[in-house]
């Protein structure tokens, strides 16, 4: 008969230390009631290999392994029981969304998020609106639209019942819809990732792009080209794993850090590269590319004082000189691709006009001002689709 197993003294301090760390992983846990559930499955693989060096066949590889857990979990506890990090990990910040925002929005490696599937407003498939046929059927034109949170928040809609009105009045009727791509908080940059993800399947006729807000407003921090070639941008594993260890975010020390005088989100160079990559993707899909410039209400109204508080431009006045400037930006790439521009920025008539068709931001939309704009952007759409069909 063989004896009992007999631990030596570097076991016996392991099986300490370990012992140790668990409970104060478990201490953790019903301090942070939060964190119990990762905790607690931590501290069950240290009891685990407590087991094995007390019971396995190869003691010496089952307490290195041991030390090895409870070297890492020991200081792990202490920094969440410390509060020290964030379950975000790598903070990204921009004007909008902030860190605080994008938890609600679903992490995507390729454009920083997106919009979540089956959200309020949110069809199945991610995008906003209702859910386009896949396959396209038969003897429909379909309009992808492509564009921020003025396009996400029922644009889509808007257009394709204006279409069909625009197009039965003058006897020419067809079975219109839309696909809407836009996504709050979006570049043109982003557009340009997400449209030549989704173009494929979607069969679009026309391609509908419409982009400044966010490209003009302070990047508080790197630009949207520079962070979408991070490895630690969100989305990716790295970025994972790193929201998730404590240790890691230690190691990395300050994670961003926040610049008020820092530059555009996406410089004009930048800005007019991405639309004209937009116009060759609809075209290389078969379909026709249509920009527009976004109206707004503040040369009437003024800037709301919260986007200069809050670091979206330097001053009201910047403000105002920056969406002018990125507009003129959509004309002129407008010209250097041959792509028709709708020009609605500057289009606002007077105060009264402004308090109908906008909210109170100056930015989005109300549903009169939504259906003003669907118009305007509907005869681009047909004046588009006729250069690229004339009638025999």
């Amino acid at each position: 008969m063989s004896g009992a197993r007999r631990l030596g003294p570097p076991q016996l301090v392991i099986l300490g230390l370990l012992g140790g760390t668990t409970l104060l992983v478990q201490l953790t846990a019903l301090a942070r009631p939060e964190l119990s559930a990762s905790l607690l499955v931590s501290a069950g693989l240290g009891g685990l290999l407590g087991a094995l060096v007390l019971s396995g066949p190869r003691p010496r590889l089952a307490a290195s392994l041991a030390l090895g857990l409870a070297l890492l979990l020991a200081p792990e506890g202490l920094l969440r029981l410390a509060g020290f990090g964030s379950a975000g990990g790598v903070v990204v910040h921009f004007g909008w969304p902030r860190p605080q925002h994008l938890a609600e929005l679903a992490p995507d490696p390729e454009t920083f998020w997106a919009l979540p599937a089956g959200a309020e407003g949110v069809n199945a498939l991610g995008l906003a609106g209702p859910e386009p046929e896949l396959p396209k059927p038969s003897g429909r034109t379909r309009v992808v639209l492509a564009g921020d949170s003025v396009t996400q928040y029922g644009l889509g809609e808007a257009l394709a019942e204006a279409l069909s009105e625009s197009t039965a009045r003058t006897g020419s009727a067809r079975d219109w819809d839309a696909a809407n791509l836009g996504v709050v908080g979006y570049t043109a940059v982003q557009g340009q990732r997400r449209l030549a993800r989704w173009l494929p399947d979607l069969d679009a006729d026309v391609v509908l792009v419409g982009f400044g807000w966010n490209d003009h407003w302070r990047a508080m921090g790197a630009p949207d080209l520079a962070l979408l070639d991070d490895p630690l941008r969100p989305g990716t594993l790295a970025h994972a794993l790193l929201s998730s260890v404590r240790l890691l975010q230690l190691g990395r020390g300050p994670t961003a850090t926040l610049d008020h005088d820092a530059g555009p989100r996406v410089p004009p160079e930048d800005f007019e590269a991405a639309l004209l990559a937009m116009a060759s993707l609809a075209r290389e899909a078969g379909a026709e590319p249509v920009f527009w410039t976004l109206p707004s209400s503040h040369p009437h109204l003024g800037v709301p004082e919260y986007l200069v508080a809050e670091g979206f431009a330097a001053s009201s006045e910047a403000a105002l000189a920056d969406h002018a400037t990125w507009a003129a930006h959509v004309e002129a790439a407008g010209a250097r691709g041959g792509v028709p521009v709708v020009s609605l920025a500057g289009t606002v008539a007077d105060a009264e006009q402004a308090r109908l068709h906008f909210t109170e931001d100056g930015i989005h939309l109300s549903d009169a001002g939504r259906a003003w704009v669907a118009g305007r952007l509907a005869e681009g759409v047909v004046s588009a689709l006729r250069a690229l069909s004339p009638p025999p």
